[in-house]
């Protein structure tokens, strides 16, 4: 799968066209496919010019869905989450090496 962060303005769209943002709490549906997670950050499917979301569960783990997957897995989500309190995010950023969302380095 090919994908690409969305730049701010595509970032904007995707989140007012779908209403799936940064940080929205995902309650799961059947948790023996997986477990609660976050939305961290909305990517493009290069090949498919279509959109999708970088989630990660309570445990870690990595996921990149479309609407129809998020809507299958997660309930809508009426709540956000401050993502440094998420409990899979430090780790997942640990694994990633990468600063946190608000660019402070993880210890």
């Amino acid at each position: 799968m090919h994908l690409e962060s969305a730049g701010s303005e595509e970032m904007s769209k995707l989140t007012r066209s779908y209403g799936w943002e940064i940080g929205s709490q995902l309650c799961t549906r059947d948790g023996r496919k997986c477990g609660n997670a976050v939305i961290v950050e909305p990517v493009i499917l290069t090949l498919r010019r279509s959109a999708a979301w970088t989630v990660i569960t309570d445990a870690g783990n990595e996921m990149t869905l479309t609407e129809p997957e998020l809507q299958e897995l997660f309930y809508f989500p009426t709540q956000k989450m401050d993502l440094q309190t998420a409990p899979g995010y430090v780790k997942w950023m640990l694994g990633r090496n990468k600063p946190t969302y608000d660019g402070r380095e993880v210890q």
